[in-house]
């Protein structure tokens, strides 16, 4: 019997990679969920990703924010054990989606506010794929680390350089990974918001 994870998860990033191809196709979603939006908009890009990967209704995890930063790691990490799309906004903002393609690995989905849309994400990092233990260290790491341990988790799951399929590095790496760190220096990072949804 096939793993629910791997087929479930391959399907919804296969309605990604079939409804965003081009620039113009991921500008009309952004357009009918957020008019007026752009394309490297991360809350707009989270919003359409959630409608393309599931049709189900997002539940918020409630009193997520309340909890201690560890604890909210864990219940991400619980979410990821089951096929479901999990959003996250963090502080300072920026939204996300992650989901589960096997049962070591996860897929990040998203744009960064000013600095790439998704296509670019796509591009410069394939389907997203990271280890599903580095990327739940790094979120801990964002959750209850240091400053500089915080910065360095956000470059990890929101810049280029992690290659993807043996590839190298993006020319935009560097770029995108020093827009990062501009914008959470000198910031308190922290997540804020958890909600999921059945793939």
């Amino acid at each position: 019997m096939p793993n629910v994870l791997i087929t479930k998860g391959a399907a919804a990033l296969k309605k990604v990679k079939d409804q965003v191809k081009t620039k113009e196709s991921l500008q009309a979603l952004i357009e009918a969920a957020v008019p007026g939006g752009s394309i490297e908009s991360c809350n707009a890009t989270a919003e359409i990703l959630g409608d393309i990967i599931s049709s189900k209704p997002l539940k918020v995890v409630s009193g997520f924010e309340g909890k201690p930063p560890a604890d909210r790691v864990d219940i991400v990490a619980g979410l990821l054990e089951t096929p479901k799309m999990v959003y996250l906004n963090i502080i300072p903002d920026h939204h996300f989606v992650v989901f589960p393609i096997d049962t070591d690995k996860v897929v990040i989905l998203q744009g960064f506010q000013g600095v790439y849309s998704l296509l670019d994400w796509m591009k410069a990092r394939g389907t997203g794929v990271i280890r599903k233990d580095e990327f739940l260290a790094a979120m801990r790491d964002m959750a209850t680390g240091s400053a500089g341990e915080k910065t360095a988790a956000a470059v990890k799951l929101f810049g280029y350089n992690l290659a993807f399929e043996g590839k190298a590095l993006s020319p935009e790496a560097k770029r995108v990974q020093d827009e990062i760190i501009d914008y959470y220096k000198g910031k308190t990072i922290n997540l804020k918001v958890c909600a999921s949804k059945e793939l």
